[in-house]
């Protein structure tokens, strides 16, 4: 059985167990769905195997349904909004939707509770487990690149607005993608463009951590953070953070065709201005003080080594905070 095909099989099994119909768990009598899931469970998904073959979904969490997210949308949203796939299980929220067939008008909503293959930016991994994060992507079709490359910073701009008028305090951004909590990681923005015969695609992709999960601390190398360890004074349910992530990507959207000016708003959320970072590049490592964003969104870095100040955009350089 291929990847694609385990995926689907994996994705069926796991909505069955999550139908509170099924009861006390779902019979697996076909041994290759058998071995599927226990692989599943060897990656963290919170899975149950009885001695009869049984198996079951072991979550306190409420998962997101499309009806949950159609209802805490407002008219104006969903008029752009085409399609919603609320999933249990997929590689990549973004590889699903650079290989859709994406709508001519509108945009293509997609959710998961568990992603395999998250990506991150740069290639990286972006761990999604089960039910403990936030993990979407909204899928458009554009005419053409023109601005795409400021998208990630205004829409991280949208976000940290929209939880700040939530409540939650202690948000800032790392350039040009990274969300953080009271300096630890908390979540991330990747947009990816790709053509074919129809045209360009572009797939704005956010992941979000929401409840402490020991796994993915252990996981990865930064510390990070999680939006539900914040009290606030109203609670929001997980389909409620993914209607104001939906606005807030809608708002980036808008923003930045308006041409509102990406540096005065990036600039009272920007963690690296006037701190130390290390720029890496594929020829080497610099050091220097973080000076802020260009018009167009390019890093600024005043070099440690006197040989002046330096632009960089988003696909040449990793950043690091000292």
């Amino acid at each position: 059985m291929n990847k694609s095909r385990n995926l689907t099989r994996a994705e069926a099994l796991i909505k069955a167990m999550a139908d509170p119909a099924t009861g006390d768990g779902l019979v697996v009598e076909d041994r290759s769905d058998q071995v599927l899931l226990r692989g599943l469970m060897e990656n963290g998904l919170p899975l149950q195997e009885s001695s009869d073959g049984v198996f079951s979904l072991i979550t306190h969490t409420e998962l997101i349904t499309e009806e949950q997210v159609r209802s805490i949308l407002d008219d104006k949203a969903l008029s752009q909004i085409k399609k919603i796939e609320c999933l249990k299980i997929i590689d990549s929220t973004n590889a699903l939707l650079l290989r859709a067939e994406l709508p001519s008008e509108g945009c293509h909503l997609a959710i998961a509770e568990c992603q395999l293959e998250g990506k991150g930016r740069r290639g990286n991994h972006w761990l999604t487990p089960f039910g403990s994060q936030l993990a979407l992507s909204m899928g458009c079709r554009i005419r053409d690149l023109t601005g795409v490359q400021t998208l990630p910073l205004f829409l991280g701009m949208s976000l940290v607005e929209k939880l700040q008028g939530l409540g939650f305090h202690g948000l800032g951004l790392k350039w040009p993608n990274d969300l953080y909590l009271y300096g630890k990681k908390m979540g991330g923005i990747l947009v990816e463009t790709s053509k074919d015969a129809s045209g360009w695609k572009i797939v704005i992709g956010v992941g979000l951590n929401l409840s402490q999960d020991a796994s993915l601390e252990q996981q990865i190398d930064q510390p990070v953070a999680f939006l539900n360890s914040q009290p606030v004074s109203e609670q929001y349910g997980r389909h409620e953070l993914v209607g104001f992530i939906v606005e807030s990507i809608l708002t980036a959207r808008s923003q930045q065709e308006q041409g509102v000016d990406l540096q005065e708003g990036w600039s009272s959320m920007d963690l690296c201005h006037g701190k130390a970072v290390r720029v890496i590049t594929d020829e080497g490592v610099l050091t220097g003080v973080g000076a802020g964003i260009t018009r167009q969104g390019a890093f600024i870095l005043n070099t440690e080594d006197g040989t002046g100040t330096r632009a960089f955009h988003s696909g040449e350089i990793s950043l690091r905070l000292e």
